[in-house]
């Protein structure tokens, strides 16, 4: 029940009370009462005007209830109806509401409403689609069809109607149940058919039809499990098991194939029907006991209804699969021989094997074979095995051979004899690498001896170094040595060389003999040089003198000179021939150089003089250009400075009363000023010119210091003139950089 109080005159109300009485399924009965109600201790006595509605509908009115007497804090029914009202889609509340209009004390009107709740529609499960067809359209298509069957007047109508489906594929399991492709299957109550598109070949369906409504769904029309074509059989194989009987083995795996079926054919023929039959999922076994004489082959399908199990609506079949081919019995043709190859030529001492392949059209295997040898006297000897397909041949006989081979298989008689192979049999080269053990100079000889009754047709000659070939000539049959200058192949010295020589003797056959050599070139003669100096500036010209060579020294190509300085190397010139000169443009002053000479012979051996000298002198040296070639001699009374100063930081620290003084740390760079004075009369000869067109030249250059120091520096050169004199003094002030050669 439902109450609903209204607004307050003075003190009473309208109470209002509501409820459903009665239903079916598209209706509900609802009753409403209207009450007048005293508060507060009060009592009224008399009439009232009352109105009461459902659903906004009035359903009861008096203009006059006649006298009520309500008492204290009390109420009285004034009026009481019911109406019946038609149930919507869904629940919902029914408003009930009523006023009293009262004109005693207190007069004035009270309004009241209630809601009612009312269910909706009670509508029943669906009826199912009737007359559903389910049609194999394709490999790709299955159509459905159906008709209406809803029925709206016993509250059975259709709001939606859906297609669900189950797939299996190439052998697999049935999946789960479900809409078709993923809600593509929900379709509006008033569909009629529906494409079920995207199927494959070599599958398996089932569909399923049903309406929906607010009750749920109807019971489902099932279809019939539809078929897609099969595959084609994974294999068939014909086995020959007897003269006129072959077994046939029909693979179906991998589908749903419930059967098959066989043709055969003889070959060139046109195929033919041999059987149908069921498949139980394993390999299927067809026998074939009366098979034609000749050349078999079979081939096989798959066969699946389309409609679950009935053969009567409709067979798919697959594609074709052929077999191998099979003969019936008959003798063996004639084999092949595999070995030795026809027109061969074989080392004796022999031990070889000779090979065929059996030719049985029949499909069967050897049972026997013989082996027909004819020696080079012309001897027929006959060998003979079963079920090998290889002989061997063991024979110190030199000689023309030939061979024959004949097979046996299930035929009683012998096959054809194959095609006659021809071979000969001699005795190889017999060769000796006999020099050289030491390579000790280029050019070097290679020396071999042969012997061969049959003549010697080819020859070659190889080096090896490390594995890798690094040399290799061909050679006519009568050489005997070869002789290989450091044009055609120079080895390193020290080196292990591995020297073939192959010989092909006039029977074809070839025989490699190989020796190892070890390089150790004798050295050239001891070189010697001649040292002269340059007092203009001080340079040292260096000429390289190739030794005499004796007994077997090899000649010097050419020679190679090395400053040595403080055991550091400075090489002048990499290649001097014999009486050139190299020049050291920056030799220290005072103090003793030494030269190394190492001359060079064509195989790479080497020989080395060393010479020493000193440059004594009173004077420093200034060099310029890219090359160091011009020289600014210092001499006289001159005065040379050195100051080196080393980057440091200073930092005061707090370290308290005991010291001020700061912390010093060095970044370890070193700064290095020279300083030079000198004078010289600048009206001798060209030296005051020429020092002025250098420094204007030059910012960088080499100073040799006469206490045999040595350093690259950046220089800066003023000169000023006297009249007294006449007289001009040089200063250098320089600062030294990284040092740098110059180009020689």
């Amino acid at each position: 029940m439902a109450d609903g109080y209204g607004n307050i005159c003075g003190n009473w109300r309208t109470h209002v009370k509501a409820w459903v009485t009665g239903w079916t399924d598209t209706t509900d009965t609802i009753h409403v009462e209207v009450w007048w109600q005293s508060l507060n201790g009060w009592n009224y006595y008399g009439w009232v005007a009352a109105t009461a509605w459902i659903n906004g509908q009035q359903v009861a009115h008096t203009p006059n209830s006649g006298n009520k007497n309500l008492g204290h804090n009390s109420e009285v029914c004034i009026l009481a109806a019911d109406l019946t009202v038609a149930k919507a889609e869904s629940a919902r509340n029914i408003t009930c509401s009523g006023n009293i209009y009262w004109n005693g004390p207190n007069s004035g009107t009270s309004n009241s409403s209630c809601g009612v709740y009312t269910g909706g529609i009670n509508y029943h499960s669906p009826n199912p689609p009737k007359n559903v067809s389910f049609k194999r359209v394709s490999d790709n298509k299955a159509s459905i069809t159906w008709q209406g069957n809803w029925d709206n007047g016993a509250l059975k109508p259709w709001k939606q109607i859906l297609v669900d489906q189950r797939i299996a594929l190439d052998g697999g399991n049935w999946n789960t149940w479900s809409n078709y492709q993923g809600g593509s299957g929900v379709l509006n109550w008033d569909k009629t058919n529906f494409d079920a598109t995207n199927l494959r070949p070599n599958g398996r369906y089932q569909f399923a039809v049903y309406a929906r409504n607010q009750a749920g769904d109807s019971t489902h029309v099932d279809s019939p499990v539809i078929y897609t074509t099969p595959r084609t059989p994974a294999k068939v194989e014909a086995i020959k098991t007897g003269a006129k009987s072959a077994q046939i083995l029909i693979d179906l795996s991998g589908g749903y194939a419930n059967g098959y079926d066989v043709q055969r054919r003889l070959a060139g023929g046109d195929w033919q029907d041999l059987t149908t039959g069921a498949y139980a999922g394993k390999p299927a076994q067809v026998l074939d006991s009366d098979t034609p004489a000749g050349v078999i082959e079979y081939r096989a399908r798959a066969r699946r209804p389309i409609y679950d199990d009935d053969a009567a609506k409709g067979i798919l079949t697959g594609e074709w699969t052929q077999s191998n081919q099979i003969t019936t019995i008959c003798p063996p043709g004639a084999p092949t021989i595999t070995a030795p190859a026809q027109g061969a030529t074989l080392a004796t001492p022999l031990t070889s094997d000779i090979r065929w392949t059996p030719n049985h059209p029949d499909g069967s295997s050897q049972t026997a074979a013989q082996i027909e040898l004819t020696n080079p006297d012309g001897t027929v000897t006959t060998a003979s095995v079963a079920t090998d397909t290889a002989y061997r041949l063991h024979t110190d006989e030199n000689g023309r051979w030939q061979i024959r081979v004949r097979t046996k298989g299930l035929h009683a008689d012998w096959g054809e004899w194959s095609q006659p192979t021809t071979i000969r049999t001699a005795t190889p080269p017999n060769v000796t690498v006999t020099d050289p053990t030491t390579i000790t100079a280029s050019p070097f000889d290679i020396a071999w001896s042969v012997a061969d009754t049959t003549g010697v047709a080819h020859q070659s000659v190889r080096i090896r170094k490390d594995g890798a070939v690094v040399y290799q000539t061909d050679l006519n049959g009568t050489a005997r040595s070869l002789t290989i200058d450091q044009a055609t192949y120079l080895p390193e010295n020290g080196t292990e060389l591995i020297i073939d020589v192959t010989v092909q003797g006039g029977s074809t056959l070839t025989t490699t003999a190989s020796r190892g050599a070890t390089v150790s070139y004798t050295p050239p003669a001891s070189p010697t040089a001649n040292i002269d100096i340059d007092g203009s500036n001080l340079s040292i010209m260096v000429t390289a003198l190739a030794g005499t060579p004796k007994d077997d020294q090899p000649k010097t190509e050419w020679m190679a000179v090395t400053r040595l300085l403080d055991g550091n190397e400075l090489t002048l010139s990499s290649r001097l021939a014999d009486g050139r000169q190299t020049i050291d443009r920056l030799p220290p002053l005072n103090r003793k150089i030494g030269y190394r000479i190492t001359a060079h012979a064509a195989s790479g051996a080497v020989s080395e003089t060393i010479v020493t000298t000193t440059v004594t002198t009173d004077m420093c040296m200034l060099n310029f250009g890219s090359d160091a070639g011009e020289a600014i001699p210092i001499g006289g009374s001159f005065d040379i400075g050195e100051k080196q100063s080393h980057d440091t930081e200073e930092y005061h620290f707090e370290l308290g009363s005991d010291t001020d003084l700061p912390a010093s740390y060095s970044s370890r760079r070193l700064d290095n000023q020279i300083t030079a004075s000198t004078t010289l009369d600048y009206l001798d000869g060209q030296l005051y010119q020429r020092i002025r067109r250098l420094a204007r030249a030059n910012t960088y250059a080499w100073w040799r210091n006469v206490d045999g120091t040595r350093a690259f520096v950046k220089a800066e050169i003023s000169t000023h003139i006297k009249a007294k004199g006449p007289t001009a003094t040089l200063d250098i002030d320089m600062t030294e950089i990284l040092w740098e050669e110059p180009n020689n």
